[in-house]
């Protein structure tokens, strides 16, 4: 794999115009991205120890996030037979994961998870986030309440 140019089938991948660097892997991608073009810091850090917990959210964001839901959404909308314990195993580890996300969110002063502004990091959250209701939604023993999670809403973004 190294130095391979073309990216592994359905993976997100960039050629920046500027550079001639192509990149596959959304973390990769974004950090790239975030080291070349954000040089005042717009949606970053480059203080101690916020550039650090940028990197430990982002990867909780890839780690946690992503194939939780990943797999929740495949096995509650789109898998043909419906396996009740893969359906609940994916919606508990979904429920988990918003759960350190809201508890982080709740004891930030800024109501961000690093520092007092919006970054990339919140911003890797978000779309996966706006899922979860529809994922939910199709079991209906999910006990899915978004009123439970209240610091984690698009209002926040």
């Amino acid at each position: 794999m190294a130095g391979r140019t073309d990216p592994p089938p359905l993976s997100t991948a960039i050629k920046d115009p500027n550079e001639g660097v192509v990149l596959w892997e959304s973390c990769a991608i974004i950090r790239y991205l975030i080291e070349k073009y954000d040089k005042k810091n717009t949606l970053s850090y480059d203080t101690v120890p916020e550039k650090y917990l940028l990197d430990q959210w982002l990867f909780f964001q890839a780690s946690g996030q992503g194939p939780y839901y990943g797999q929740a959404g495949w096995f509650n909308m789109f898998h043909p037979e419906k396996i009740p314990s893969a359906q609940h195993r994916y919606i508990d580890q979904t429920k988990r994961v918003v759960g350190v996300l809201d508890q982080a969110l709740g004891q930030s002063k800024s109501g961000w998870l690093v520092g007092d502004k919006c970054t990339y990091v919140d911003l890797s959250f978000f779309m996966w986030d706006e899922q979860i209701a529809p994922m939910m939604a199709v079991v209906p023993d999910s006990k899915w309440c978004e009123d439970d999670f209240r610091k984690l809403s698009p209002s926040s973004i």
